[in-house]
């Protein structure tokens, strides 16, 4: 049985605390948010595709985790009877299990490569390899190198995946070697953070968020104040942190030692009042710049780590579908548009074709996050496809859609002016959207669209698009009643 993990063992870096709250009531844990749930998704789709760059070897990773000891002594026989590649080989030294994705023995020896779905090694890698260093030769296994394989950043996909060609491998040899004395002294505390009688007296801090979101964050910040600091808007974790070390906690602390913007002020009274608060005059006046026809678009991007199209590269941002609504005043009809590119295909140049054909050649164009997206669009843009005059267009008449939450035209307790449109939709509007339900989180919209390029079956493949498809409606949608809700606002 084994005390530590590779992933226990960073966890006591992050906090000595955490570690002790995760092996003591790991059933206090926060729930995995969907989000964090995609990105460990993620890095076993990297993870797999990875073995071939060795292939041909044998898996151990177990049924369950509760039988790494088994994986450990399948590990040992295989490595006994010759076997030169093994994929999660599983090693215990000294009560701590570690498993390597990719072991592979060459004329040179034995190798280890830790693959990681990033662009570049990170400290947090270096650390985690160095640890596994530790335990493999701990073992009896000479290590001739020690690699971490992450994504090539210039990768750009051309057919096939060329695994050679998508990764790229860094010895990272050396750190390993000068981190083993670090790793026994970190090892040793940790040991005895576990024999310890009661939880570790730490407060919280930077270490709840950094390297990785703590999962008992529930559990440590449950007893401080609220609203406190961390509820403020407009002020970086850093700051937020510092003043709360100096003893600025709460809202009459944060008026008292500092400066605060309009922005905040406006927080800080409707959070302590418990209710909306409303700048009459701005929002009025913000209504009365419309340009009709007014436009409301709700993009879908993906975003994947193995390009799913030739052209693709790796995280880069590209949009697939969007959904619009135009309507010619604010009491008319809704004109809808939609559009989704088919999976597997560079979705930008049909998506932008389509939109400059549907978005009318005057009035103002809504998006959320509008610079970004812009951005984005500008970056896919080619002229020799599309006509840049009415592409110029579109980008000169777009506006913020979050524009009166930005600026606090209107403000209420339970939203940050940066929360997404779906969550606006819930908090602010009585009658519910009930399409918005069909996806917890716009991601998971993104990553369903992105997995239909490995989907065989054909009616799977149309209910998620028709999800997709509904969803993006659904928050263009909603992106209406919204504006539909604090125009009401004025006739009060």
């Amino acid at each position: 049985m084994h005390v530590l993990s590779k992933s226990t063992y960073v966890r006591s870096l992050q906090c000595q605390k955490s570690l002790y709250l995760y092996k003591n009531f790991y059933k206090d844990r926060d729930p995995t948010p969907i989000n964090r749930q995609l990105i460990f998704n993620r890095g076993h789709k990297v993870g797999e595709l990875a073995h071939q760059l060795f292939p041909g070897g044998i898996d151990v990773s177990p049924p369950s985790h509760f039988k790494w000891a088994q994986a450990a002594k399948q590990t040992s026989e295989l490595i006994s009877k010759g076997q030169k590649i093994i994929y999660e080989a599983a090693f215990i030294f000294e009560g701590i299990l570690v498993a390597v994705d990719l072991l592979v023995h060459s004329k040179n020896g034995w190798k280890a490569y830790e693959v990681k779905s990033n662009l570049e090694v990170k400290e947090v890698h270096i650390r985690d390899a160095s640890l596994q260093y530790y335990v493999i030769t701990g073992c009896g296994i000479e290590l001739n190198d020690f690699s971490v394989v992450h994504i090539n950043r210039n990768f750009v996909k051309n057919g096939p995946i060329d695994v050679h060609q998508f990764f790229s491998i860094t010895s990272v040899h050396g750190q390993c070697i000068k981190e083993q004395k670090a790793v026994k002294d970190n090892l040793l505390k940790a040991k005895q953070t576990l024999s310890l009688k009661e939880i570790p007296k730490i407060n919280v801090g930077i270490h709840c968020y950094r390297p990785y979101d703590c999962d008992f964050y529930g559990t440590c910040w449950k007893n401080i104040r609220k609203p406190n600091v961390f509820n403020l808007e407009n002020v970086d974790l850093e700051t937020q942190l510092d003043w709360f070390k100096k003893g600025v906690v709460t809202f009459d602390d944060v008026m008292h030692h500092h400066k605060t913007t309009k922005l905040q002020r406006t927080q800080i009274l409707s959070i302590s009042k418990n209710e909306p608060l409303i700048e009459t005059k701005s929002l009025s006046n913000y209504f009365a710049s419309f340009t009709y026809p007014i436009h409301f678009i709700d993009f879908k991007f993906i975003q994947s780590a193995i390009p799913t199209f030739d052209g693709g590269s790796p995280f880069k941002k590209t949009a697939f579908a969007y959904s619009l609504l135009i309507k010619d005043n604010f009491d008319t009809a809704i004109r809808p548009k939609h559009f989704m590119a088919e999976h597997g295909f560079n979705p930008f140049p049909h998506l932008l074709s389509h939109l400059i054909e549907n978005v009318q050649a005057i009035g103002d164009i809504f998006i959320c996050n509008k610079d970004a997206v812009l951005k984005l669009l500008q970056s896919h843009f080619d002229e020799s496809i599309h006509s840049s005059k009415k592409f110029d267009s579109i980008i000169e008449r777009s506006r913020e859609y979050n524009e009166p939450f930005y600026k606090a035209m209107y403000y209420h307790p339970a939203l940050r002016s940066t929360d997404d449109v779906a969550e606006k939709h819930k908090t602010i509007i009585a009658t519910p959207n009930s399409e918005l339900s069909i996806y917890e989180t716009e991601e998971t919209s993104s990553s369903d669209y992105e997995n239909l390029v490995y989907e065989t079956d054909i009616l799977k493949t149309a209910e998620t698009r028709q999800n997709v498809e509904q969803y993006s409606n659904a928050r263009a949608t909603s992106m209406l009643h919204i504006y539909d809700f604090l125009k009401s606002l004025l006739n009060k």
